[in-house]
């Protein structure tokens, strides 16, 4: 796997691949030898996305090409660092030995992927059936059977850069974080996975890894990387969240899933699917035809499973019956089908529905995977000691400040319109009452309503600003973005406007008697009085961002990594910056106040009734004051009779009179400055109009 400037130098054992997300790869013999057995010719029967392709059409690629990519990159970052830092002594077996390790990763993967793991932990928990190890034990298979140039000390080598295990004293510790990094996550597997499949599916994907790559560098047996590359990391994370937020776990592929694994599961006991997992031999011989090998087959046993497959093949899905999403900050726990069929009094039966849970996250579940990367200054080459760690607030203020959200969901075997919306008000009802713990008054946290509504929010902050909705306080736009962007509900209900429900009350349950608002007012209501309702709508979690701290906050806590409330203060008074003169400033008025104390009177006034009125529509607003009538007289005259003489009158009986002109705008901030300007013909020219306007 050389870099094609350099194929001219290639030994002539080496053969070609194309690969259309890599280009021209390379692989030595040792790799073909592997490659070129049945064990892993298998991987060409495997879809890399699972089910995925009966939703999206384009996703039909194969985890065969996904592990030649993931060997070539393990080989191309190798390659870098032992050109690189010759310090590190990396040697061409430790090169061979990584790239092995890339394309044995995905071995030990079965039917429809990651859909046959839930299986087998359904069907058979006792077995503890993983893919990793699944992949270590056919790999020991590959090489006996087909007398691979390995050593048992190889293969145990290549077995930990598997799994990404290391020991303590290995001084190439960092070469087990290449396939598959433990310690933060960013490893080659992802690199090729994230571009392959936004390649297949279709989806435009900014991130580029070839730049990581390029300017990674080991320091302290660890792979870091320039601090200017930090914000590529985190589109690294963000980019893995899409894609299993809109396809690896779209509710109709999860739905598809939830059918394949139902087929299984009734499957089983005719054909012991899962016993075949026990022995190495049987399961290399398993892939994605087994669908076809079902639906196929004259065993009449297997008529319920084949029924399942004909659903599938005429659409008719499980379908999503409700689905929220869930603050991690709350105690709620998924309900178990006992309680649903409870709740439902009678409706629904335990064959009628699937309840199902998925996180969606960063990779590291609830923590931030770039607090764990280290990271070093370009100006200086990799030293020892020479890295460090970047806090979020240091790369942008606009990234997540929750890194993982979970999604209860509850889908329907055979829906009707009866059985789903019994299942909608049992689901809500015990994820609403029963099972949420109430936490202290100052952790409280909003209690969601949902309620069905035809219409969803488009824009982040809308429903704040519908001053038709009752109870609704008026905010002005930044402040109802703030809500929009940083409260998050106990729950969410996907495609449903929500009433979040502000309840810090007095008391220690959810339904006291005094609440208080975003004002800080307070409301004393009992439990039949409607309280103030803010709407909020559903998309992530994730994409909340830091907010500002105030200055009285602390900057750190005890982990030493500052972490942003997820809940906005109450509502307070603006701060005012320093006056901004612009280019074209707003239409100015020309004021003679009685006084100073006049002035900051007027000024004052005219600020608290915009802030109460939400008065924010830009700098072109214009604000009258009373005009002193001998400037009336003036500006008239100045009007009327255009003359350096009539200016030079009006500017003689100004200063004798010590006449003070203030200009009063306001700009995009609902800010307020006073600037004393002189007198000048085209000022009173464009204030005479204001004054008749007024």
């Amino acid at each position: 796997m050389l870099p094609l400037s350099s194929t001219q130098s290639r030994p002539l054992s080496y053969r070609t691949i194309f690969d259309p997300i890599h280009g021209y790869i390379d692989f030595n013999p040792l790799c073909f030898s592997v490659i070129d057995t049945p064990e892993y010719q298998r991987l060409r029967e495997l879809h890399q996305l699972g089910l995925s392709y009966y939703v999206f059409p384009g996703a039909t690629h194969k985890r065969f090409e996904h592990s030649l990519g993931v060997g070539h990159l393990a080989n191309r970052l190798a390659r870098a660092l032992q050109s690189k830092q010759p310090e590190l002594e990396i040697t061409d077996k430790h090169v061979d030995l990584v790239t092995l390790a890339g394309l044995c990763h995905d071995l030990g993967h079965g039917p429809f992927s990651h859909c046959f793991e839930n299986f087998m932990h359904r069907a058979r928990p006792e077995l503890n059936f993983d893919h990793e190890k699944m992949s270590c034990q056919i790999l020991d298979h590959l090489v006996s059977v087909n007398n691979i140039n390995l050593t048992q000390e190889d293969l145990e080598q290549i077995k930990m850069y598997i799994v990404g295990d290391r020991k303590p004293d290995d001084p190439f510790g960092f070469l087990s974080d290449i396939v598959a990094n433990k310690r933060n996550s960013v490893d080659v597997d992802k690199f090729d996975y994230l571009a392959r499949d936004s390649y297949n599916i279709g989806i435009k994907n900014s991130f580029d890894f070839d730049r990581l790559m390029l300017m990674a560098a080991v320091i302290d047996n660890e792979i870091c990387f320039p601090a200017k590359e930090a914000f590529q990391l985190y589109e690294l994370f963000q980019t893995r969240y899409s894609l299993h937020k809109q396809v690896y776990s779209h509710k109709t592929t999860t739905a598809i899933d939830l059918m394949v694994i139902d087929m299984l599961l009734l499957a089983d006991p005719i054909l012991h699917i899962s016993d075949i997992p026990r022995t190495v031999e049987g399961f290399v011989k398993m892939n994605d035809s087994i669908l076809l090998q079902i639906e196929h087959s004259r065993i009449p046993e297997l008529a319920p499973a084949q029924a399942i497959i004909t659903r599938l093949r005429k659409r008719h899905l499980y379908k999503l019956a409700v689905e929220c999403l869930v603050h991690p900050s709350t105690s709620i726990r998924m309900p178990t089908a006992p309680e649903v069929i409870e709740e439902a009094n009678g409706v629904l039966q335990d064959s009628d529905f699937v309840l199902q849970q998925q996180f969606l996250n960063f990779s590291l579940k609830d923590k931030n995977p770039v607090d764990s990367i280290h990271f070093f200054s370009r100006r200086e080459p990799p030293h020892p000691g020479g890295k460090f760690k970047l806090h979020a607030r240091h790369v942008s203020l606009l990234l997540p400040a929750v890194f993982q959200e979970t999604y209860m969901r509850i889908y329907l075997r055979h829906d009707t319109n009866r059985k789903h919306i019994a299942a909608e008000q049992a689901f809500v009802t015990l994820l609403r009452s029963a099972h949420i713990k109430s936490p202290p008054l100052s952790q409280r946290t909003p209690h969601v309503t949902p309620r069905v509504s035809p219409q969803i929010p488009q824009e982040p902050g809308q429903l704040f600003r519908n001053s038709s909705i009752p109870g609704l306080p008026e905010l002005s736009a930044a402040q109802s973005d703030d809500y929009a962007g940083k409260s998050a509900p106990d729950m969410v209900l996907k495609g449903r406007r929500i009433e979040l429900k502000e309840d810090c009350d007095e008391e220690d349950d959810f339904g006291g008697k005094t609440t208080k608002d975003v004002e800080g007012n307070e409301h004393h209501t009992n439990q039949h009085t409607k309280k103030s309702r803010y709407q909020l709508p559903a998309v992530s979690l994730l994409n909340a961002p830091h907010r500002s701290r105030s200055p009285s906050e602390s900057e750190t806590e005890d982990d030493g990594i500052a972490k942003p409330a997820l809940f906005p203060p109450k509502a307070q008074a603006r701060h005012v910056p320093l006056p901004i003169m612009l280019q074209k400033p707003p239409l100015p008025v020309l004021v003679k106040p009685k006084s100073e104390k006049h002035v900051k009177e007027r000024v004052t006034k005219h600020s608290s009734e915009l802030l109460q009125t939400g008065n924010n529509k830009g700098s072109d607003q214009t604000h009258f004051f009373f005009i002193e009538p001998l400037t009336r007289c003036l500006g008239i005259l100045c009007l009327l009779i255009p003359s350096v003489p009539t200016l030079l009158l009006m500017c003689f009986l100004s200063l004798k009179s010590s006449l003070s002109f203030f200009v009063i705008f306001e700009s995009h901030q609902t800010t307020f400055t006073q600037l004393p300007l002189p007198i000048s013909f085209r000022m009173i020219r464009r204030a005479i109009p204001s004054y008749f306007t007024f």
